[in-house]
């Protein structure tokens, strides 16, 4: 479990309930930029995000902690105000190589799986979308 003290969850009936957000900014091909000041203020949010190498729209998960489950998973891109999302663009996201409680020595990760919105497929993001994530989990055993 995260050795942080976090705020109460307002309105949950479970206790030890945690939320982490963060938004990252892509440049070319689903690559992550790294000088957008999203990205580094995402570090302090609790978990980093990098490109998963030779997977197609798939984004790693680290958490800076362990916690005892993953609850929920809201990933979404935003794109470019008034241009058309191309459909062969990764609009839905799943989790995929769920392991929040990490080992004895590490952590715990996850991947986001972006997926066109017509076959399903594994898809890139749109160049220079922003994606807003949200990691719902569970800090305790109670």
């Amino acid at each position: 479990m995260a050795n942080r003290n976090f705020a109460p969850l307002s309105g949950s009936v479970k206790r030890g309930v945690v939320k982490l957000v963060g938004r990252f900014k892509t440049t070319t091909s689903g690559t992550l930029s790294t000088t957008a000041a999203d990205f580094s203020s995402a570090k302090q949010a609790g978990f980093t995000l990098a490109k998963t190498a030779a997977k197609t729209g798939r984004y790693t998960v680290s958490l800076q902690d362990k916690y005892m489950a993953l609850l929920a998973l809201n990933a979404v891109p935003s794109g470019a105000a008034d241009a058309a999302y191309a459909i062969a663009k990764g609009t839905h996201s799943f989790p995929r190589n769920v392991a929040v409680v990490g080992s004895s020595s590490a952590n715990g990760s996850l991947d986001i799986q972006f997926a066109r919105s017509d076959t399903m497929a594994d898809a890139e993001v749109e160049d220079g979308a922003t994606i807003y994530i949200e990691l719902t989990l569970d800090n305790s055993s109670v």
